[in-house]
């Protein structure tokens, strides 16, 4: 928990396979089960009120956790669950589930899950993509609902763009220039030689 304080208001995208807690009388109680001991002055639960606090940046967060988009439903707010806390902290998009999920099979529908995004697929297309892979893996298993339909995304819908550093975006301007360089060197010389 200590670590995800520090790291993750930095994150592109988070990705939180663990258990989940909810709290239907107490919707902001609902927690985040992290792993390790108490000893370091944290809690291991992280709670939907803890995550109001925090400014996230991240494009994307997968909360691959039982009952993750569940809750308590508010008149006039939507119903309240982990994932809308990740919303309140400033996400845009929301991938969690709707029933306990199996570790076994989200671990292999979240890997082409993140192979689609990689390929630069829209959210919900790189997720739709995921789980007609499931289904088509030629496995009775595989293709049953309970393995994938779980998942849902909510939010922004839009592909993940990776960000560039100052020096690509240098690299970017300068190559060309230096490209055009090259040329006119070589017509000059052929002009001279």
């Amino acid at each position: 928990k200590k670590n995800f304080i520090k790291i993750a208001p930095r994150a592109s995208v988070l990705h939180l396979a663990m258990h989940a807690v909810l709290n239907d009388k107490d919707p902001l109680e609902s927690q985040l089960v992290f792993s390790g001991s108490n000893t370091d002055g944290y809690s291991r639960l992280f709670t939907v009120e803890e995550l109001f606090g925090m400014d996230l940046s991240a494009d994307l967060v997968v909360l691959s956790a039982c009952n993750s988009g569940n809750g308590k439903l508010n008149k006039g707010e939507g119903i309240m669950s982990l994932s809308t806390g990740f919303q309140y902290a400033g996400v845009p998009s929301v991938v969690m589930t709707h029933w306990d999920v199996n570790d076994k099979y989200s671990a292999d529908l979240m890997a082409d899950f993140y192979t689609n995004l990689a390929k630069g697929l829209e959210k919900s297309k790189a997720l739709h993509q995921a789980k007609l892979d499931m289904i088509n893996r030629g496995s009775t298993i595989y293709s049953h609902p309970y393995y994938w339909a779980g998942f849902t995304l909510i939010g922004n819908e839009s592909a993940i763009v990776a960000k560039k550093s100052g020096i690509n975006r240098s690299l970017e301007f300068l190559l060309p220039i230096f490209i055009l360089l090259i040329f006119a060197l070589r017509t000059k010389r052929k002009s001279n030689g």
